[in-house]
């Protein structure tokens, strides 16, 4: 059987698949033909059980839900005849194989999945949510100058697999975290992971194994990244964590560790980037990008627009735009956008085409809450986005900063400041460590922990010298404190990423971004005024 030219499928029109022969493949149940456009629209066909579930049948528990989605599986076998087993299946996903070419034949009189009747709500805003992306023109902020593609190799593959020989309970905390990695990295980087089960092909693999053991009440959990090429340890690690009935999924510690173990498969295709010897690749662009973005590097950060554009043209994937509206916020509050009002319009379309593309992505969420906060000063939208990111990923720092925020500007300080340190304690170990050191700052001052804010500002600027939030409230910590000497040298490194920067802009300007540092009144202008 050739794989890469067995079924084909027409979404646009009537719902439609056909064998190499011509033979009708199309199941008749509504729901059975929901599961197979749900997997043909996403670029590997592939989707996990619970996402599938979630969209088809969200007004049932989940057991009913699981029985549902097998009961549609059955009659896409069924349907499928001789090709039934290409439709793969385990406990966590379903999938078609990649390696079958779907060509989807382009009508575009016809409507995509054109008289498909699923009702189920979620299923129904999903669908509409596609219907209008295919209708929109790209946003003119997307438009970029042509420059030379980086040229990276071919795609890693990251696969997840956990030990079969410990507990069900074991193993289900092993397979909840490897697939909770899986998530992450495909909200953040567009990276995809496939379970060992699906047995994917040798290659160019990074391979996620984790471990579970509970004893006496307590929980070890072992994980580690290895690239199947070297058979080197990309990274590794462990925690040991108190075990009451259910094992401690969603733990800050285990947290903590899924985003150790995604910053540890980022660095790996940057290093493909930067060999730069192979063809065009989306993810690897994106993480180089990423980067490229936290280097607070003016020249650095226009360089991961381009590449994040490029990422954009081979993948519209919305977490490559929500990484650009990161990018112009940074540039606003940094001071570093040609043009701020320029940049504030590119935001709201960007947000606006992300959200039609990924509306259910913990990272686009947070991203765009964050530009609404503290941008475009939208308080109530930012909030309802930040928490509903949260909710979706806990393991997403940036969900949990973008809630803080909002909590800050609506005057909930405690509350912001435990969302910033949590965000700081899943983030520890990442080396972009200082933004959410500063987003603690910025709350420990708020509330008046100003020793701690001094800790943090100085761990931040150390981390990333070229950052200037820190600085700022550096300078007023060290004037609050009595040392003037330090205060007189983070002015002076601050007026050389600033030029024209005044010290007492901190307080008096009201457009300045210090506004924490306003409303926490802890020196007055004067002072600041007596520095130089």
């Amino acid at each position: 059987m050739d794989l890469k030219t067995v079924l084909s499928a027409t979404l646009h029109g009537q719902f439609h698949i056909e064998g190499p022969y011509g033979e009708v493949l199309t199941p008749t149940s509504a729901k059975a033909q929901g599961v197979l456009a749900l997997l043909l629209t996403n670029k590997d066909h592939q989707r996990s059980r619970n996402w599938l579930q979630d969209k088809l049948w969200s007004d049932r528990s989940r057991e009913q839900g699981a029985a549902s989605l097998r009961q549609a599986l059955t009659q896409i076998r069924k349907a499928f005849g001789p090709y039934a087993e290409l439709l793969v299946t385990n406990r966590q996903s379903v999938a078609l194989p990649k390696a079958i070419r779907f060509s989807d034949v382009m009508d575009e009189t016809a409507e995509f999945l054109e008289g498909m009747d699923i009702r189920d709500q979620e299923f129904e805003d999903w669908l509409r949510l596609q219907r209008q992306a295919r209708q929109q023109p790209a946003p003119k902020a997307l438009a970029q100058p042509r420059t030379t593609r980086i040229h990276t190799p071919e795609n890693k593959t990251v696969v997840t697999e956990v030990d079969v020989t410990g507990t069900e309970m074991e193993r289900l905390f092993s397979e909840v975290f490897v697939s909770g990695v899986a998530s992450s990295l495909n909200e953040q980087l567009c990276i995809d992971a496939v379970p060992s089960e699906s047995n994917p092909s040798a290659g160019n693999t990074i391979r996620v194994r984790a471990r579970a053991a509970f004893n006496n009440g307590t929980t070890v959990i072992h994980a580690s990244c290895i690239d199947d090429n070297t058979n080197r340890q990309l990274w590794s690690s462990y925690r040991t964590l108190p075990a009451r009935g259910a094992p401690p999924v969603d733990h800050d510690d285990v947290l903590q560790m899924r985003n150790e173990a995604i910053d540890a498969i980022s660095e790996a295709f940057c290093v493909d980037a930067r060999r730069a010897n192979g063809g065009d690749n989306a993810e690897v662009l994106a993480s180089l990008a990423v980067q490229k973005l936290f280097s607070m590097n003016p020249v650095e950060q226009r360089e991961a627009d381009v590449l994040l554009a490029q990422a954009f043209e081979i993948n519209p994937r919305g977490a490559f735009l929500a990484w650009r509206i990161l990018l112009r916020v940074v540039q606003i509050l940094e001071r570093n956008s040609p043009c701020a009002q320029t940049a504030t319009e590119e935001i709201r379309e960007m947000s606006r085409q992300a959200l039609l593309l990924e509306p259910m992505n913990s990272l686009v969420l947070s991203i765009i809450a964050y530009a609404k906060l503290t941008i475009t000063s939208e308080i109530s939208l930012g909030y309802e986005m930040a928490r509903r990111s949260s909710a979706l990923n806990p393991a997403n720092p940036f969900a949990w900063m973008a809630l803080a925020t909002a909590e800050l500007y609506l005057g909930h300080i405690d509350r912001a400041h435990t969302f910033t340190s949590r965000a700081r304690h899943i983030g520890t170990l990442s080396p972009y460590r200082y933004w959410w050191d500063t987003g603690t700052c910025l709350t420990a001052t708020a509330n008046g922990d100003l020793n701690t804010a001094q800790k943090l500002a100085q761990s931040a600027h150390a981390l990333s010298p070229s950052f200037r939030p820190p600085l700022r409230y550096l300078i007023a910590l060290h004037v609050r404190s009595g040392n003037l000497d330090a205060a007189v040298t983070a002015l002076k490194r601050l007026k050389e990423l600033e030029p024209g920067f005044v010290a007492e802009q901190l307080i008096e300007d009201g457009d300045y971004p210090s506004a924490t540092l306003r409303n926490a009144k802890l020196i007055s202008g004067a002072q600041l005024r007596d520095l130089v």
